[in-house]
């Protein structure tokens, strides 16, 4: 699997796993890092059977809007919002 990282600015990433780790600058675990006030892991993304399940690690995580505390496929265009106003489209 392959999941291409696009951000805001034009920056972007490719990563080849079936866990996708997100999380804050500084952590040398997570996949793809923001320089933004969040948590050092944020959630993962994992892709299996077809279906992409996020996981969150850190409390506040939302997809369109609603709170994930246990493992949720994610759907095309979701919007995951992460505590201190980060937001990403799944697609």
């Amino acid at each position: 699997d392959i999941c291409l990282w696009i951000d805001g600015v034009g920056g972007y990433a490719i990563c080849s796993a079936q866990l996708f780790r997100f999380g804050a600058v500084g952590n040398r675990e997570v996949d793809a890092a923001v320089f933004a006030d969040i948590p050092a892991e944020a959630f993962t993304i994992s892709t299996s059977n077809e279906a992409s399940l996020l996981t969150p690690l850190a409390a506040g995580i939302t997809i369109n809007g609603r709170k994930v505390e246990r493992p949720t496929i994610l759907r095309n265009n979701d919007r995951i919002d992460v505590p201190r106003e980060v937001s990403l489209l799944f697609k």
